[in-house]
């Protein structure tokens, strides 16, 4: 079974817990991923674009660094 079939029984398993999808927290499965949506007769590319999505949106936006001026 591939890292996004896990993850999606994952899904599957959380939201009858009444839980919310687990963010996509791994590299090997971000990889796998990203191949997926690459490739446009992946029969999982557009719910690898949802979860894609839905990770960013649940991040942190990341912080500036901000130039100090002497």
């Amino acid at each position: 079974m591939s890292l996004y079939q896990e993850y999606l029984k994952e899904i599957a398993e959380r939201k009858e817990n009444g839980l919310h999808p687990k963010p996509i927290d791994g590299g090997q499965l971000l990889a796998e991923i990203i191949a997926q949506i690459q490739d446009p007769s992946h029969q999982h590319r557009e719910d690898s674009l949802t979860s894609l999505s839905t990770t960013l949106s649940l991040a942190p936006p990341l912080q500036q660094s901000r130039k100090q001026t002497s």
